[in-house]
């Protein structure tokens, strides 16, 4: 993924683009093995990255939507996994591992809630990448809901049904890559655009 090259982007998410596979890896890794909460401080950051203090607490600020001291850490995952080993396109790859961090079970597959929790953490990671205030906004997660309701109903799946990982790459591939939007601008630029009342009721 990526951003734009005209992209600015923080200290701390430019110095994650130079992150190699191995990592982006480890930080997943670690994260699972240390069983920590959704919401995580600067500590478990530090613990997961290898980061000094002043690094994580400065990598939690920049997805914090509020002063608690406590962020989403699926969130930030996200955020590394789209910023990390960055001379890699290889974009399905990157769509599965975010897949993965929802896929408690290790089978290939989730919930409609699962996707839509997956859906709306996306965009709030793509949201802090690039310093938009929709970050901080939740006005507009009714209508990622219903998005990830429209991704089962065009795939012709039950909402009590499960998506698989392939199912949901090659609906991915269909919808979104062949369009071109493979970096964070246009991937968060999609979902915008989904997320607007003129875009209510379209297939996406």
């Amino acid at each position: 993924m990526g951003v734009e090259s005209s992209t600015e982007l923080s200290r701390q998410f430019q110095e994650i683009t130079s992150w190699p596979k191995t990592r982006v890896e480890s930080v997943i890794k670690s994260y699972a093995e240390g069983e920590y909460d959704f919401g995580i401080d600067y500590q478990v950051i530090m613990n997961i990255t290898g980061y000094d203090p002043d690094d994580a607490k400065e990598l939690l600020k920049l997805h914090s939507k509020n002063d608690s001291g406590i962020v989403n850490a699926i969130t930030v995952l996200i955020s590394i996994i789209a910023l990390g080993n960055s001379e890699n396109r290889n974009e399905v790859g990157r769509l599965e591992a975010i897949f993965d961090l929802m896929d408690f079970s290790h089978n290939s597959q989730i919930s409609l809630d699962e996707l839509t929790i997956l859906l709306l953490c996306i965009g709030a990671s793509f949201a802090f990448i690039l310093n938009v205030k929709d970050g901080e906004d939740d006005s507009k997660d009714p209508v990622i809901i219903e998005f990830a309701k429209q991704i089962y109903d065009s795939l012709g799946k039950k909402h009590t049904s499960n998506i698989t990982k392939d199912e949901l790459v090659e609906w991915t591939k269909e919808h979104v890559f062949v369009h071109g939007a493979t970096n964070v601008n246009d991937l968060y630029s999609k979902l915008a655009q989904i997320a607007t009342p003129s875009a209510e009721g379209k297939d996406e």
